[in-house]
C-alpha cells in the first residue's frame, strides 16, 4: 500500500469515527465524576404516530452502583423528568432485574457496570416528515461506594422524524436486545403469598421443577420495607411448585392483597448458570394454606457435623456452674450404686439418661413447632416467661428444702422425682435427668450454638436428632461411669460425709432460686415479685407441716396434709398466670458507660457514619453471657472501644424481644449470647462473629484492625 492511499484510509477513518459521533440516534454523553451518561435510541428516525424506545443509558464507575425502583435498605432510584415537544409522551422507566448488594448489615437492590433505563415514547401522528425534533431528559441518580453522591445529566436526542419504514439503529440494536432479555417477563405460573408474625410464605405453582438445578432463588419486593432485605430468602420443592420462605420488613403491613415484586432464578444448567428475572403479581392466601418451607440453615454444615457438635456442647455443658449442682446430687447416686450390683448402677444409668433425652426432645420439640409458627424464640426461650422462671424458682427452693432435710418422700430421695419411686429408685434417677436439663438450658456451651442455629431450620426430624444427641452428650459422663467397672472402683467409699455434702447441696440450689427471682425482677413489676416472695415462704411453710406431720395419725395427719396442700396451692394462687409474655419494666443488664441499648436503626445509623459497631446480645437469665461479661469486658476492653470509636451496643434478650429474636436468626443463632463485630464500612469488612467463650485478650484481638 502506498503511503497516499495509507493517508486516504487514515482520513476515511477518522471521518467514519466523527460520523458515528454524532449519529442523530444517539447524544453525546455527558460524564460526572462518577457515570457517564447517554440518551440512545432504539430506532434511527422517530416514527410519527407509535410507540418507540430510548435508552438512559449510564456507565457506571469500577466499584460504584446506582439503584432500582426500590433500593433496599438504602439509596435513591434514578428518575428522569423529560421535556418533550408538543404532542410526545414518556412513559415510565422499565426497570432490569437488580442484583442485592450486601453493605454491613444492609442490603440495598441496584446496578453496577453498564447499564440501560429502557423507556417507552409515543410520538404523535402529526408530525411532518423531514423535520426533526429534540427530546431532552433531566435525569437525576445516586451513586455509591463507601459513600453516597447525587449526580445529575441534561441529555438531549435530536432525531429527525421518518417520511417512510424506519430502520433500527445498528449501533444499540444489541444493547436494547440484551437488555430487554434481562427485564423481568410476567410468571407464567399462579403465585399466592400468606403472612403470619414473623413469616411470609411465598408460592409458585410451578408444578414439577428440578430443584438441584436451582443454585438460588432472589426477592424483589416493589414496595420498600416490606421484606427484610438482609435475610436472603429460603426455598424447598413442594407438591405445588416452588415454595419461597421471606422474613418480613418494618412495613409489611402496608403489603394488601397483592405481593408485587421479582423473582429471580439462577438454574445451573449444562450450558452454564442462567439467570431468569420473572415479574410476580401474588394474591394473598391463607397461611396455613401454604407450604411452609423447611429451609437450610444459614449455617452450611453437614448433618453429621451438627450432630457431633451437638454431643460435645452436651459434654462442655457439664462443666456449667447451672448444671453442677444436679451433678453433685447425681454424684451422691454414684457413690450409693459404686457398691452395689453393677447392673444397678447400669440401670440408674440409663434411667438418668433417659431423663435427659426425653427433656431435651420436648424442648426441642416445643422449640421448633413455636419456630415454625413464626415465633422468633430460641435457646432459653422458656425462660422469658415469667410464669416458668417463678416456677422454676419455687422448683429449685423445694429441691434446697428437701436436700436440707426439711422434708422427705423417703430416705432413696436423691432429686426431685425420686419420692414417686419406692425400692429402686430409678424414677428419681429419671427425674434428676430432667432436673439437670432443666437448669441447662440457661447455659449455651461452645459448639451448641452452631448446632442449634443448624437444627432450628431443618425438618422436625432431623431436628430432634440434634436435640438428642445434646442430650446424650449431658448424659454420657454419668453413662461412663455407670458401665465402667474400673471407674466406679474409683468412687469413694459411702459414709456420714455423704449426708453432710447432701445438706451442703441444698445452698447452691437456695442460690439458683434466687438468682431465678432476680431475673424474675427484671421482667415484671416489684410487687410482683413480692408475692413471688410470698410464695415462697408459703412452700416452705407447707415443707415444715408435711415433714412435722408425717409420723402422726389420724386427724392430725390428714390436717397436715390439707394444709400443705393448701399452702402449695396459695404459692401457685399468687402467681400472675397471664399468657402473654411481659415486657421488661426494669433491666439488670444495666448499660455501661459509652454502651447503648440495640436496635437495627441504630446500628443503621452508626454504619452511615462509618463506625465500627460491637454487637453484645444477652441476657439475666444466660449464665455464659454473665461470666464472660464479667470476665472479658474489662475496663481495659471498654478503654479500647473508647479509645478507637468502636460503637457498643448492647442488646437485652432477658423478656422476649422480636427484634433480637430476628438477629440471631439472621445469624444462625438459636440464642444468646451473640457477640458481632461490625467494621467500618469503608474498610470493605464483611462483619464476623466471636466465639460463645470469651477473655480479654480474645475480644482485644478481635477489636485489631478495626
Amino acid at each position: 500500500m502506498g503511503l497516499k492511499a495509507l493517508k486516504n484510509l487514515i482520513f476515511g477513518l477518522v471521518a467514519l469515527v466523527l460520523a458515528g459521533a454524532t449519529l442523530p440516534a444517539a447524544a453525546n454523553p455527558v460524564s460526572t465524576p462518577n457515570v457517564k451518561a447517554w440518551l440512545i435510541s432504539e430506532m434511527e428516525e422517530v416514527p410519527a404516530g407509535t410507540t418507540f424506545w430510548v435508552a438512559l443509558r449510564q456507565e457506571i464507575r469500577e466499584g460504584w452502583h446506582t439503584y432500582w425502583k426500590n433500593p433496599g435498605d438504602s439509596g435513591e432510584p434514578t428518575t428522569i423528568d423529560w421535556v418533550l415537544p408538543e404532542g410526545f409522551v414518556a412513559g415510565d422507566i422499565v426497570w432490569p432485574a437488580p442484583e442485592r448488594i450486601p453493605l454491613a448489615d444492609l442490603v440495598n437492590f441496584g446496578y453496577s457496570g453498564d447499564l440501560y433505563l429502557l423507556v417507552p415514547i409515543i410520538a404523535p401522528a402529526d408530525l411532518a416528515p423531514g423535520t426533526s425534533v429534540t427530546l431532552t431528559a433531566n435525569a437525576r441518580w445516586l451513586v455509591c461506594k463507601d459513600i453516597c453522591i447525587p449526580e445529575e445529566a441534561t441529555l438531549t436526542l435530536t432525531m429527525d422524524v421518518a417520511s417512510g419504514d424506519v430502520a433500527a439503529n445498528k449501533i444499540w440494536q444489541k444493547a436494547f436486545s440484551n437488555t430487554r432479555m434481562a427485564l423481568p417477563i410476567p410468571s407464567p405460573w399462579p403465585a399466592s403469598f400468606g403472612q403470619r408474625n414473623e413469616s411470609i410464605a411465598l408460592q409458585l405453582d410451578m408444578g414439577s421443577i428440578d430443584l438441584p438445578s436451582i443454585k438460588s432463588v432472589e426477592v424483589f419486593s416493589s414496595q420498600e420495607g416490606v421484606l427484610k432485605n438482609a435475610v436472603e430468602a429460603q426455598f424447598q420443592k413442594t407438591e405445588r411448585g416452588l415454595a419461597i420462605q421471606l422474613i418480613p420488613g418494618t412495613r409489611a403491613d402496608e403489603i394488601g392483597d397483592t405481593f408485587d415484586g421479582v423473582v429471580v432464578i439462577e438454574e445451573d444448567l449444562k450450558d452454564g448458570v442462567v439467570r431468569r428475572a420473572f415479574q410476580v403479581e401474588a394474591d394473598r392466601a391463607a397461611f396455613s394454606d401454604l407450604p411452609a418451607p423447611n429451609v437450610l440453615s444459614a449455617i452450611d454444615i453437614p448433618i453429621w457435623q451438627a450432630l457431633v457438635f451437638a454431643f460435645i456442647g452436651g459434654l462442655i455443658l457439664n462443666l456449667m456452674p447451672c448444671v453442677l449442682p444436679v451433678l453433685s446430687m447425681k454424684a451422691l447416686d454414684i457413690v450409693r450404686q459404686a457398691r452395689e450390683a453393677p447392673w444397678i448402677a447400669r440401670q440408674h444409668g440409663l434411667s438418668y439418661a433417659a431423663g435427659v433425652l426425653v427433656s431435651f426432645l420436648i424442648v426441642g420439640g416445643v422449640l421448633v413447632s413455636l419456630r415454625s409458627a413464626g415465633d422468633q424464640i430460641g435457646w432459653g426461650f422458656q425462660l422469658q416467661s415469667p410464669v416458668i422462671v417463678t416456677l422454676l424458682a419455687y422448683l429449685m427452693f423445694a429441691v434446697g428444702l428437701n436436700l436440707a432435710n426439711v422434708f422427705s418422700f423417703g430416705s432413696s430421695m436423691m432429686g426431685i422425682g425420686s419420692g414417686l419411686a419406692r425400692g429402686s429408685g430409678l424414677t428419681g434417677s429419671f427425674f434428676t435427668g430432667v432436673l439437670a436439663t432443666v437448669v441447662a438450658t440457661p447455659c449455651t456451651a461452645p459448639f451448641m450454638g452452631t448446632a442449634l442455629g443448624f437444627a432450628l431450620v431443618q425438618p422436625m426430624a432431623i431436628a430432634l436428632g440434634i436435640f438428642g444427641a445434646l442430650g446424650l452428650g449431658l448424659a454420657a459422663p454419668y453413662l461412663a461411669v455407670s458401665f465402667s467397672p474400673a471407674l466406679l472402683r474409683l468412687i469413694p467409699k459411702p459414709g456420714a460425709w455423704m449426708e453432710r455434702f447432701k445438706q451442703l447441696l441444698a445452698f447452691p440450689m437456695f442460690a439458683t432460686a434466687i438468682w431465678l427471682v432476680w431475673v424474675l425482677s427484671a421482667q415484671v413489676a416489684a410487687n410482683v415479685v413480692i408475692l413471688v416472695l410470698a410464695g415462697a415462704v408459703l412452700i416452705a411453710f407447707a415443707a415444715w407441716v408435711f415433714e412435722s406431720t408425717k409420723m402422726a395419725t389420724g386427724t392430725w395427719y390428714v390436717a397436715g396434709r390439707v394444709l400443705a396442700v393448701l399452702a402449695v396451692g396459695g404459692a401457685l394462687a399468687l402467681i400472675d398466670w397471664s399468657p402473654q409474655r411481659a415486657a421488661a419494666t426494669t433491666t439488670h443488664s444495666k448499660l455501661p458507660e459509652h454502651a447503648e441499648a440495640y436496635s437495627d436503626n441504630r446500628l443503621k445509623d452508626l454504619l452511615a457514619q462509618d463506625r465500627a459497631v460491637f454487637v453484645n446480645l444477652t441476657a439475666d437469665w444466660c449464665i455464659t453471657c454473665k461470666a464472660n461479661e464479667s470476665v472479658a469486658f474489662t475496663a481495659a476492653v471498654h478503654e479500647h472501644m473508647t479509645q478507637h470509636d468502636i460503637a457498643y451496643l448492647v442488646g437485652d434478650w432477658t423478656s422476649y424481644d422480636e427484634e433480637i429474636g430476628q438477629k440471631l436468626a439472621r445469624f444462625g443463632r438459636a440464642g444468646v449470647p451473640l457477640y458481632v463485630i461490625y467494621p467500618k464500612p469503608s474498610s470493605g469488612k464483611e462483619p464476623y462473629l466471636l466465639p460463645q467463650l470469651l477473655t480479654e485478650g480474645i475480644v482485644l484481638d478481635a477489636f485489631e484492625g478495626l
